[in-house]
C-alpha cells in the first residue's frame, strides 16, 4: 500500500472514531454537526472505494470495510435509542409552544391509532399536501420562462439543467 493510501485510510479510520465519539453525545447541536462533520468527510473518502480512483484492491477493501463500520454504528445507535428519543420527541412536540395546535392535536390523535394506520395516513396526508404546495408554487410562477442551470459534469463537460420540473424534497427523520 503506498504513502498516499495510507494516509487516505487513517483519515477515515480517524473520521469513524470521530463520528462514533458523536454518537455517543446527548442530542443536541454539538452531537449533530460533530455526527454530520464526520459522516460527510467519511463518505467521501469511502466513495474513493466505488470509482476508477487508482486505489489498490486492499486500500479499498479497507475503505469499504471502514464504510460498513460506520453504517453498523449509526444503525446500532438508532435501535438502541430510537424509541426513547421518538418518546422525548412526542412530549417535546406537546409541550412545544411554537408547535400549531392543529400539529399537536393530530399528533394525540395518531398517537390514540394504530400506529401503522396513523404512519400510512400521515404519509398519504403528506403526499396530498405536498402536491397542493407544488401546485400553488407552479400557478404562483405561471408565466415565467423555463428555468436552466448551467452544470459542468466530473468529466469536464458543460450543458444546461432544465430544472422547471424540479420539486421540491422534505427530509425528516434524525442523522
Amino acid at each position: 500500500m503506498t504513502e498516499l493510501e495510507q494516509a487516505i485510510i487513517d483519515c477515515a479510520q480517524l473520521h469513524l472514531t470521530q463520528l462514533k465519539g458523536a454518537l455517543t453525545l446527548p442530542d443536541g447541536p454539538e452531537r449533530s454537526d460533530g455526527f454530520t462533520s464526520a459522516w460527510w468527510q467519511l463518505t467521501g473518502l469511502a466513495q474513493l472505494a466505488e470509482f476508477h480512483s487508482g486505489l489498490s484492491q486492499p486500500a479499498r477493501d479497507q475503505l469499504r470495510a471502514i464504510d460498513r463500520e460506520a453504517a453498523q454504528a449509526v444503525s446500532s445507535n438508532r435501535e438502541s435509542s430510537g424509541t426513547a428519543q421518538f418518546a422525548d420527541s412526542i412530549a417535546i412536540t406537546l409541550a412545544d409552544p411554537t408547535a400549531s395546535n392543529w400539529l399537536k392535536q393530530s399528533l394525540k390523535g395518531a398517537l390514540e391509532r394504530d400506529s401503522a394506520d396513523a404512519a400510512n395516513d400521515a404519509h398519504v396526508l403528506f403526499e396530498l399536501l405536498a402536491h397542493r404546495s407544488e401546485k400553488e408554487l407552479r400557478a404562483a410562477v405561471a408565466g415565467t420562462p423555463e428555468t436552466t442551470l448551467a452544470v459542468r459534469f466530473a468529466d469536464g463537460r458543460t450543458g444546461t439543467l432544465d430544472v422547471s420540473q424540479a420539486r421540491h424534497t422534505i427530509i425528516t427523520g434524525d442523522n
